[in-house]
């Protein structure tokens, strides 16, 4: 979704439609995992950074609207979502270290310029359901010149931890090898 974008199909809309990013870089990451469960000041999060691509290739497509609106106003419209897919090269495929492992992902929209982005886009959230509940992060730039990233869980208005909205799909690709004699 786009944040504070609005629509209302049947009204006359006269603010212009959201910029969409000019990529998005998506990565997969390690798991640290919740060190207490017990102590809500701890949380699991990401930790090396495994994989990394970044597509201008993608398919963005209205598959609806928020369920619960932050503005309850209904003439205001509701936040619009969006489904996005992305196909890329097998060649860039993530291939998992190990088997029945934990990983993190993490999507992040890119514009060609900022002052571009009219509604920042943003990602659909809903109650936390299961595993560990999403975070949110930021680099931060140290002494050195590595970035550190930082995460903080993320949480909905009342404080409780959301999961984020989203599947992964992955279409397998078979390669056949034949021998002749």
């Amino acid at each position: 979704s786009y944040i504070g974008y609005r629509y209302q199909a049947d009204a006359c809309n006269d603010k212009p439609a959201p910029v969409r990013p000019s990529s998005f870089v998506l990565s997969i990451w390690s798991n640290v995992p919740d060190p207490n469960t017990a102590n809500p000041q701890d949380f699991g999060h990401p930790g090396q950074e495994l994989w990394e691509y970044e597509t201008t290739d993608y398919e963005e497509v209205l598959v609806g609207y928020d369920s619960k609106p932050a503005d309850a106003n209904a003439t205001k419209g509701r936040e619009p979502v969006y489904r996005y897919t992305a196909k890329f090269p097998f060649s860039k495929w993530f291939t998992p270290p190990q088997a029945n492992q934990t990983y993190w992902f993490s999507v992040m929209a890119v514009y060609a310029a900022p002052k571009v982005a009219n509604y920042p886009w943003g990602w659909t959230n809903h109650a936390h359901t299961f595993g560990e509940a999403a975070v949110t992060g930021a680099d931060m730039i140290g002494r050195s010149p590595t970035k550190i990233w930082t995460w903080q869980p993320l949480k909905d208005d009342t404080g409780a931890a959301e999961d984020m909205s989203f599947t992964l799909f992955q279409q397998w690709q078979t390669i056949a090898i034949l021998s002749l004699q």
